[in-house]
C-alpha cells in the first residue's frame, strides 16, 4: 500500500516490478522477519481450516484454448468449399472427353 499511495498513476504489472526490485535489493535478515511473519500466517490458517485444499477453479479461457486469427475477422475455423460430386453420367463424359475413366487415373 504505500508503493501504490507514493506511486498512484502505477498499475498493477509495474507495481509487481518495483516490489519485486525492492524485495531482490533486500538482506537476508531483512527477509527473514517477513519470511517468519509468512510461515506463522500460514500454520494459523491451517490450524483454521483443517480440511482446506486448493483446487483450480472453471477458467473459459482455459477451457476454450488459445484464440486464432482468421481471415476476414471471422471466429471460426472456415471450411473448405463444398465441390459437387461426379456423378455416373458426368464420369462418362469425363471418360467421353480424356479417353481416361475415374478408374484409370
Amino acid at each position: 500500500k504505500e508503493v501504490q499511495e507514493s506511486h498512484p498513476g502505477i498499475v498493477g504489472s509495474r507495481m509487481a516490478q518495483m516490489l519485486g526490485a525492492e524485495w531482490k535489493a533486500l538482506s537476508l535478515e531483512s527477509k527473514s522477519f517477513f519470511i517468519e511473519k509468512a510461515r506463522e500466517q500460514r500454520e494459523e490458517f491451517l490450524l483454521d481450516h483443517p480440511n482446506y485444499h486448493f483446487s483450480r477453479g472453471p477458467n473459459k479461457k482455459r477451457r476454450q484454448g488459445k484464440p486464432r486469427n482468421y481471415p476476414n475477422g471471422h471466429q471460426h475455423r472456415p471450411q473448405a468449399p463444398i465441390l459437387p460430386r461426379l456423378s455416373a453420367s458426368t464420369d462418362n463424359q469425363v471418360t467421353r472427353c480424356t479417353g481416361l475413366s475415374s478408374a484409370d487415373g
